[in-house]
């Protein structure tokens, strides 16, 4: 019998400026996937959530002398995978390194000009690195195995034909890995959720893909909504709740509402098992879809926190990026979520091509006269692989001549990096700042916040997040990262 493959799993980035932790998701599914699969020894390592610098991954790595060493990426973590890439090569000669992710997905093959990476996976990732390690194991080529991008032995850069392989049925796909990792250290620090508060979480998927094809977004999951089923979502709770002690779910879906009638039947279930969690939805849900029944099962779900993409308030500008968002509807939501005592937290873009000063202000206007209790105002960046780079490198290719990706923020894009609008560049760069100030400059919407807050013990950090949102303090951000006060034992006990 041949040894196990032993394969390293890395979640690569630094704190930075964006303190905010998640646990690696993309390693865990392939972890828990591959050693479903094969005979394997996994390890995971998250650079973020150690803060490790470069020259500490790599000792780490070369200590377990693993055979496959994967490195998953965003856009704004990527600024050191050369480096990281070339120690991790020199330190191990004879692994397989493997790059995946978003920024891979976005990037693509210039990613192994620039790097010591042996090969690319783009998009989803589960099946495609099963036949990787497949290949590598027997050794084999890799010229079969669809959309992969790997370099040859002769040093060519080759693209396979193709697209890579999904999982049709999620439910066939095993629970996260996460004993690979100490759940608890995320706990010690602060989440995607904007209101400031550690908690006993666990982040998990219910769905992948979606089906709109906004032209600024990624298609990393494709646009199929595929979907675990109610049984299956409720099993993963009731796992994480049971082995780790979890009070919380942060679903990081995209789309978790498409299927409004999946929605009523997790809730029944959770209800019927007498499973009480409180649930959170970082990345947001399709708001102008949502009725009354569905806002009430997010209800009884324990839902009480969710962002809501608006994006832009102008019709003119949702035709353009084809989200098609219906507004009237977008803030009827808003207000049902509300009106159940969810927190509500914006999503809004501004500089889209040839946007005009009056299109951006009357997003503005639109969130600060929502009852939203918080907002994000993002600056439009158009990333390669998207329609909007695809249009922006067609109609106005000087702007991007100017665009460096490196100097973004982060893959948040809280800081501009291009001007694609009208709007003059003294008033453009500036846009964001004023519009933080105006909407939280509302004393109704300050009250709301006190009124629907989870927990009051929370409240003084949450005014220090809206003061550093308004006057970009970041030294004040990281500062409050390791300062917000843990809340446990809050079961069922949402404020209302």
């Amino acid at each position: 019998m041949s040894a196990a493959l032993r394969i390293v799993l890395i979640n690569v980035g630094r704190r930075e400026q964006t303190p905010a932790l998640t646990p690696p998701l993309g390693p865990l599914y392939l972890a828990a996937y591959v050693r479903q699969h094969l005979e394997v020894d996994v390890r995971i390592m998250d650079q973020r959530e150690g803060d490790w610098p470069d020259a500490e991954v790599v000792a780490q790595v070369s200590s377990f002398d693993p055979d496959v060493v994967g490195m998953r990426c965003l856009t704004g973590a990527h600024r050191g995978l050369q480096a990281l890439t070339q120690g991790i090569r020199h330190a191990c000669p004879k692994a397989l390194l493997v790059l995946g992710g978003p920024h891979v997905s976005a990037f693509g093959e210039v990613i192994l000009e620039h790097t010591a990476a042996d090969m690319l996976v783009a998009g989803e990732g589960e099946r495609t690195l099963l036949h990787i390690l497949q290949a590598f194991r027997d050794n084999q080529d890799y010229s079969t195995i669809p959309g992969l991008i790997w370099r040859s032995p002769d040093g060519a850069i080759v693209c396979n034909a193709g697209h890579g392989p999904i999982i049709e049925n999620l439910d066939d796909l095993p629970f996260p890995a996460y004993d690979l990792i100490d759940i608890r250290r995320y706990w010690a620090n602060s989440t995607q959720v904007f209101f400031p508060m550690l908690r006993k979480y666990i982040a998990m998927f219910s769905s992948r893909g979606c089906p709109w094809h906004c032209t600024y977004c990624h298609n990393i999951f494709g646009k199929k909504f595929r979907f675990h089923s109610a049984e299956r979502v409720v099993d993963e709770i009731a796992h994480y709740a049971k082995t780790f002690g979890v009070e919380d779910v942060d679903f990081m879906d995209d789309s978790f509402n498409f299927a409004p009638e999946r929605v009523t039947a997790i809730a029944d279930l959770l209800r019927k098992q007498n499973i009480r969690v409180n649930v959170a939805f970082p990345n947001g849900m399709r708001t102008d879809i949502l009725t009354q029944e569905t806002v009430d099962a997010l209800d009884d779900m324990g839902t009480w926190y969710s962002s809501f993409a608006l994006e832009s308030a102008s019709e003119r500008i949702q035709k353009q990026i084809q989200k098609h968002l219906n507004i009237p509807r977008f803030l009827q939501g808003v207000e049902m979520a509300v009106q159940h005592g969810i927190l509500a937290t914006g999503f809004t873009m501004i500089g889209f091509p040839g946007e005009t000063l009056d299109e951006m202000q009357l997003t503005v206007d639109t969130v600060c006269n929502s009852k939203l209790h918080s907002a994000f105002f993002f600056y439009v960046t158009p990333f390669p692989g998207t329609e909007l780079y695809r249009e922006t490198l067609r109609d106005m290719p000087d702007r991007l001549k100017s665009m460096n990706y490196d100097d973004s923020f982060s893959y948040f894009t809280f800081d501009a990096v291009s001007n694609l609008s009208t709007v003059p560049d003294d008033v453009f760069f500036r846009f964001a700042d004023r519009a933080y100030r105006k909407f939280y400059g509302n004393p109704r919407r300050i009250a709301r916040i006190i009124r629907d807050t989870r927990s009051r013990r929370t409240l003084p950090m949450h005014l220090l997040y809206i003061g550093d949102y308004c006057t970009r303090d970041l030294p004040l951000r990281r500062w409050l990262s390791k300062r917000v006060p843990i809340e446990s034992g809050l079961l069922g006990k949402r404020r209302r």
